[in-house]
């Protein structure tokens, strides 16, 4: 399954973690801290990536199926 990525960035740190792990899906903005690029990543790495994350800013978003 695809999932997305939310980041708080009340709590990132900046560190970077999750951009040497995704950098398809997270980036550091202007701010310095982590953003999500919107790219939706295999559920697999979103918990690595949320597992790889000192400050705990990272979560998983599942998103919602399409319409049919």
């Amino acid at each position: 399954m695809q999932v997305e990525i939310r980041i708080d960035q009340d709590r990132c740190m900046g560190i970077g973690a999750c951009v040497a792990l995704a950098p398809a899906a997270v980036v550091i903005g202007d701010e310095g801290v982590a953003e999500p690029t919107g790219a939706l990543v295999d559920e697999a790495l979103g918990r690595e990536l949320c597992d790889a994350c000192p400050s705990g800013a990272l979560a998983i978003a599942h998103p919602t199926p399409p319409e049919s």
